[in-house]
């Protein structure tokens, strides 16, 4: 695709950097945008390509690249060498940073941050103050909301919730439909999949596995090599190893 933008003149520093006010060359009708509209900050022509397009006051910079029909809005940053692609919209207060990939039709808002090498692909919500972070790999329908954290080297596939302060770290390997709500903390090396809930203090860690419909609440814990499956529940000062 030809140059869809230009810059207007306006320019200002953005910690540290130098940025500019950019305004569509072409209509871009995917994105309601048409030839003459202002749209945000971009440190360089070569972080927006494609079709992609960056609004509002939000901030492109350092080789951070826009790509495919993404759009970064509201007072958004992306920076570092972070790559947002597909569909993605980065909104709000949101930043993508470091080496971060963000690809699909991902949605990252809030307050809410994606870092170091994480990988963020599909239908995945990344909001409210969430962080994803370090090598962590996001694939699928999965939502991380309400200061929850997934990070380290943590795999998280399949139809995942990971809300309301609840930490998804280590090596973990989650997969499936499983929920992870209340303060919930899952670390070390466990594998969970299944319709697994995780919830009210509970803690998963160490080598354990879950299958299966197994719910764990009420600061119960599961670790060591233990394994756990079929339809159970684990509540109240379990401590199952």
């Amino acid at each position: 695709m030809a140059k869809h933008f230009e810059f207007t003149g306006d320019e200002r520093v953005f910690e540290g950097v130098t940025v500019h006010r950019i305004r569509a060359l072409v209509d871009l009708p995917e994105l309601n945008v048409v030839a003459g509209d202002v749209g945000g900050w971009v440190e360089s022509e070569d972080n927006v390509s494609d079709s992609a397009w960056v609004m509002g006051e939000a901030v492109v910079c350092q080789d951070a690249r826009v790509m495919d029909s993404a759009v970064v809005s509201g007072s958004a940053v992306v920076s570092g060498q972070a790559k947002v692609s597909g569909s993605v919209v980065v909104t709000d207060n949101a930043q993508v940073t470091d080496g971060a990939k963000v690809s699909g039709s991902a949605v990252v808002s809030g307050q809410s941050q994606v870092r170091g090498k994480a990988k963020v692909n599909g239908s995945v919500t990344i909001m409210d103050n969430a962080q994803v972070r370090d090598d962590v790999e996001l694939a699928g329908v999965i939502t991380v909301s309400v200061n929850a954290l997934v990070c380290g080297n943590a795999l998280v596939t399949g139809e995942v919730l990971v809300t309301d302060n609840a930490q998804v770290r280590d090596d973990v390997e989650i997969s499936g439909k499983v929920k992870f709500l209340g303060n919930a903390q899952v670390f070390g090396s466990a594998l969970i999949s299944g319709s697994c809930r995780i919830e009210d203090d509970a803690q998963v860690f160490e080598h354990a596995e879950l299958y299966g419909r197994v719910r764990v609440k009420d600061r119960a814990q599961v670790h060591g090599s233990a394994v756990v499956y079929g339809k159970v529940k684990i509540k109240g000062k379990s401590n199952v190893h």
